[in-house]
Order: C-alpha cells, then structure tokens, then sequence
C-alpha cells in the first residue's frame, strides 16, 4: 500500500477493535483446528500401526489400546447377549450382535459378533471355550441420541460399556473386542479408521482464510470513511 493510501486511512475506532477481535478469534480458531488436525493424524498411525500389529491377547488387567489386532480365550455368555439397533449394511437395516465374553482370568469382553439383518433370527455363538480373533475397538457411549430410553430389553440404541458392565453385574473390560473370525453366520465388521484429520485441517484454514479477509475489510472500509468525509 502506497504512502498516499496510508495517508487515507483513518478506520473509526469502533472499526478497529471490531476488526482487533474478529481477526483474533479467528486465528486463535485457526490453531485450534490446525492441533486438533495434528492429534487426529496422530491417531490414525497409531490406529494403522495397531491394526498392523502383531494380536496380542485380551486379558483383565492389560493396558489395552483402541484399534489393535487382538485375540480372547474364553467362554460366551449367550444369556447377557444384547442387540445394537439401527445398523445399516448394504443399505438394509439390521442390527450388532453383542455377546460377553468370560475370559479366563475372569474378566469379561464385550464381543461385536457381526451384522445380522433386523428380520433374520440370531444364531447362537459357539460353545465351550474358543479363541476369538478381532479388532479392539472404544464403545458408542458418546453417540448422539434420539431420545433418553437407549436401551429397551436386550435392543440398545449405542453399546455403552460402563452401563453394560453394571447390567450384567460382571468385571467387563473398558474396550470392546470386534470379531474378525468368519463362519459365525454373522457379517464381519471392518473397523474404521478415519478421525477426520483432513476435514480439520479445512477448517483450519477456512479460519485462516477469515482472518486475512478481515484485515483486507478492515483496511478497504478503513479508507473508504476517510474518503467520505
């Protein structure tokens, strides 16, 4: 901007704390979105690194972590077997099939068998002690609902482990293991591993992008009411 321009420029006050704030929160939204970016990418290698990983066995006391290949010893309990409601497959509603697990250290996991079609008849899980293979996944505790009943009998809305664990009053670990094991008459689930990283990093610079247009505003309105008077 020349020196002519600048001699020009008297923004209102008002202008200018107005532009001050705008283009502050502006940036402070940018570098929040720009972290919020960098932590998604950081789980998503973790996610990838887990799932690429060597299984490990599920058991009580372990430092378990979402997304990595694992595996359960252990004895189904068909009679505390719950159903998720709402699932689509294929563009056809159906349901998760969710039944515990009791290891063998006495701890219990939750076990995501598969999808099965709302009308069709749940097959019973295997008897006696198994070995299931599967992908440890965090539950749908913070899943928005519709209403505030999210469970009616054994058909819950979202898989919420903490009250999963209260209801069938048993040591139920913190992470869900999702079966990856096929002739269980059951669709396997393929987890997903996607935190949006890129969709942040967007924002980060649409915020970035408000804040530069603000000053350019701020700068051109600034003028322009010195031109008038």
């Amino acid at each position: 901007m020349n020196k002519k321009i600048w001699g020009r420029f008297r923004p209102h006050p008002a202008l200018t704390i107005a532009a001050i704030l705008l283009m502050l929160l502006t940036a402070r939204l940018s570098v929040w979105q720009f972290s919020r970016a960098e932590q998604k990418a950081a789980l998503e290698q973790s996610a990838q690194n887990g799932l690429a990983a060597t299984a490990v066995e599920v058991k009580q006391h372990d430092n378990l972590q979402p997304f990595h290949r694992a595996f359960a010893v252990g004895d189904y309990l068909p009679d505390l077997q719950i159903r998720i409601d709402n699932r689509v497959h294929n563009k056809i509603a159906g349901i998760h099939v969710i039944t515990p697990l009791q290891l063998q250290d006495g701890g219990v996991v939750a076990v995501n068998r598969g999808w099965l079609a709302k009308t069709a008849a749940i097959p019973p899980p295997p008897v006696g002690l198994i070995t299931v293979q599967g992908i440890l996944l965090k539950d749908q505790s913070d899943a928005f609902t519709l209403s505030s009943q999210t469970e009616q009998g054994d058909l819950w809305q979202n898989l919420d482990l903490s009250k999963y664990a209260t209801v069938i009053n048993l040591p139920l670990l913190t992470l869900a293991l999702l079966s990856q094991d096929s002739g269980n008459a059951l669709t396997l689930i393929k987890p997903r591993v996607n935190f949006k990283s890129q969709k942040s990093l967007i924002y980060a610079w649409q915020w970035l992008t408000f804040c530069f247009l603000t000053f350019v505003f701020y700068i051109v309105l600034g003028t322009r009411k010195h031109e008038k008077t």
